[in-house]
């Protein structure tokens, strides 16, 4: 009875203050080693692998594919325990989306990126983000019309996606398609002046409502 005990209650308490500690003590690119001891004591948390994961790889330094390799096997295991979560596929999509920029841009790394946010989008219901994820990477790789298109779905989901809002805007100017940006443009001015005030009650809306001022500078001067 003490062994079942401590295996089911012990282990998992400890690993879980093993991992807070190490988390705090981590700097980006570099997990602190108390992670990996978490992960010992409790090889079934899916979080312990996924944070070891976006700290590895979260870094100004480039990538290596070294860090993509071993980045993408934790987030695989972790998708292995917890195959439900869209947040794993998304990070995957991250990782290999970035990798893409950085070390090679191939049909198959280009494939398995898109394979990645499709996943999570299909897993995430109504979940805007990996929307706007895969319509920037497809804007980025020339499939103008693919891109947009998922921008306008994640504003389906959330109209106030401030993000979303200002890529469209972009990509649709971009396009040629200046009415339809200055229409967005309203649309987003709205959009923050009803968000004026508000806090975020989660990391969730605070994604919806990160704005990058010197996208929304560019955006004006374009329309002047």
């Amino acid at each position: 009875i003490l062994t079942i005990w401590a295996g089911g209650v012990l282990l998992p308490y400890a690993a879980h203050a093993r991992f807070l500690s190490g988390v705090q003590a981590s700097r980006p690119g570099y997990p602190d080693a108390r992670i990996n001891h978490a992960i010992l004591l409790n090889p079934y948390n899916p979080l312990y692998r996924q944070t070891r994961a976006q700290i590895a790889w979260r870094r100004d330094l480039p990538l290596t594919p070294a860090t993509v390799a071993a980045a993408d096997l934790d987030l695989a295991q972790a998708q292995l325990l917890d195959p439900g979560n869209p947040e794993t596929r998304t990070l995957r999509a991250q990782l290999h989306a970035r990798a893409c920029f950085e070390i090679v841009a191939d049909a198959a790394s280009v494939a398995r990126a898109e394979r990645f946010y499709r996943e999570a989008i299909d897993l995430g219901i109504r979940d805007p983000r990996p929307h706007l994820g895969l319509g920037l990477f497809l804007l980025a790789q020339g499939r103008s019309a693919e891109g947009i298109e998922l921008l306008r779905e994640a504003l389906e989901l959330e109209p106030r996606y401030v993000a979303a809002r200002l890529a469209l805007c972009h990509a649709l100017l971009d396009a040629g398609h200046r009415a339809g940006a200055e229409a967005g443009f309203k649309a987003l001015e709205i959009a923050l002046r009803d968000l004026t005030g508000y806090f975020p009650k989660n990391g969730y809306e605070e994604d919806l409502m990160k704005s990058d001022p010197r996208s929304l500078a560019d955006l004006k001067d374009r329309l002047r």
